[in-house]
């Protein structure tokens, strides 16, 4: 199972106290049982994502149908509906895998933005008539989403007949409501639900992340038992499982010693995207204005995703000599599972000789044990995450990790984490500016 170390979290003066853990316990205790409720009633369902095996056996299915059919499956779809399957193909699928000459695996893209040079880029690579099109919006009329479908739909229609614009286009989006979901039945495409339950960030575990996976070639079924086996261990002690005890350290370091700043650093390039992934979860969902009683609080923790060890080259003279403000949480394996030797080369070279005979995972790990290390002689609070290793299996583990960490700091900062309000005034804007209807109160306000 994931391991959460959180020994150099206890430093002098800038870290965290046994004293203060056990003296909030209580408060612990009750942001638990304030996300349980909302978990038994219904109401918040990221548990139940990774007990349930339908929406794994529709997407697994699906996938296992049109695979062989597509040399490339392109994903539209921005924030939670990119991030997650995105870290998903990152962490999981051969990183140089649109290079490989034989492979019977379809290549995933992820144009998660409305940059035209990039989006128009991309549709000149591809052969069209061999590229599925994926749309992924819960609300099923996010601006970015709807305006690359729409492009990516007249292009398949005028170029291969309303036959093709039928036939390479999945939709994943809200079973019962929403535009996307009354399009998708009047034009007969192929779909999967979002659980009405499930907001975007949330649905990493749903077919959002299962299907582009599956269609990669993801063990998707051993992703869904490292999530399951984790939610289990929740419901089995709530108070003790790493997801709770890490929850109640940041929300200490943030609300009693002034860590604003959450930096996740990953030492592997395939976890580079999760931490991305974890950007967005831990920032959309802590970061509130008001509480749960309506008290004006602006609260949350500001998320930061860097990389070992590239970013010790750009970032780690700040986080050892800059403000007091960061609690630095460390990705690692127990071992890793592939691994080069250095050979002795250029033995005259101090600089060199003595890499020679070591290995280049043994360079990557003391590099980050380094790091901690000197993090906490500075008095600059870290933790680890580990992970047996890069698999479908700890893949899972991290996701419902750092979801049930979320939703148990929710209760902890007395605000609802599984909204979104402050980020939909920009939206009405856009929609008036652009002269979407119902929205003309909102059409003069960006001249």
């Amino acid at each position: 199972m994931l391991r959460y170390d959180p020994s150099h979290l206890f430093v002098e003066e800038h870290g965290l106290s046994e004293e203060e853990i056990g003296t909030t316990r209580k408060e612990l205790e009750h942001a638990i049982t304030w996300f349980m409720e909302l978990h038994t009633s219904g109401r918040v369902g990221i548990v139940d994502l990774a007990l349930r095996d339908d929406l794994l056996d529709q997407s697994a299915e699906l996938a296992s149908e049109l695979r062989a059919r597509f040399d490339d499956v392109v994903v539209l779809g921005i924030g939670g509906s990119s991030l997650g399957p995105h870290a998903i193909y990152a962490a999981l699928q051969h990183p140089y895998h649109h290079l490989l000459k034989e492979t019977d695996l379809p290549r995933l893209h992820f144009p998660d933005n409305v940059d035209p040079h990039t989006f128009t880029s991309l549709l000149d690579v591809l052969n069209l008539e061999r590229t599925l099109f994926v749309v992924i919006t819960k609300s099923g009329g996010t601006a970015e989403t709807a305006s690359q479908f729409m492009i990516v739909y007249k292009l398949l229609e005028k170029t291969y007949g309303a036959a093709a614009a039928r036939s390479q286009i999945i939709t994943i989006t809200d079973p019962q409501k929403g535009n996307l979901r009354a399009l998708t039945s009047e034009m007969g495409w192929k779909s999967l639900p979002v659980p009405e339950y499930i907001e975007g960030r949330f649905s990493v575990l749903s077919p959002v992340g299962l299907f582009p996976a599956a269609m990669a070639g993801v063990d998707v079924s051993s992703m869904i038992a490292g999530a399951r086996d984790m939610a289990r261990q929740f419901l089995d002690d709530p108070v003790s499982h790493p997801a709770s005890v890490a929850a109640q350290h940041y929300w200490l370091l943030h609300t009693r010693h002034g860590k604003s700043v959450h930096v996740l650093m990953p030492y592997s390039d395939g976890l580079y995207f999760t931490a991305q992934w974890f950007m967005q979860l831990w920032g959309e969902s802590l970061g509130k204005r008001v509480d749960n009683n309506g008290r004006e609080i602006f609260t949350g923790p500001t998320p930061v995703a860097v990389r070992g060890t590239t970013d010790q080259h750009s970032q780690l003279q700040l986080y050892i000599e800059g403000p007091f403000d960061k609690v630095i949480t460390f990705m690692a394996f127990e071992k890793h599972e592939s691994d080069v030797k250095i050979p002795n080369v250029f033995k005259h070279l101090d600089s060199y000789s003595y890499l020679g005979g070591h290995t280049m995972g043994e360079l990557f790990d003391t590099e980050r044990r380094a790091t901690a290390l000197s993090l906490f002689r500075e008095r600059r609070p870290n933790a680890t995450v580990y992970l047996s290793k890069l698999d479908a299996y700890s893949l899972g583990q991290v996701f419902m990790f750092y979801e049930l960490a979320t939703a148990v700091s929710g209760g902890l900062y007395h605000i609802n984490p599984f909204n979104q309000p402050g980020v939909e005034h920009g939206k009405k804007l856009t929609y008036g500016a652009l002269g979407r209807p119902g929205f003309e109160e909102f059409a003069g306000l960006m001249k």
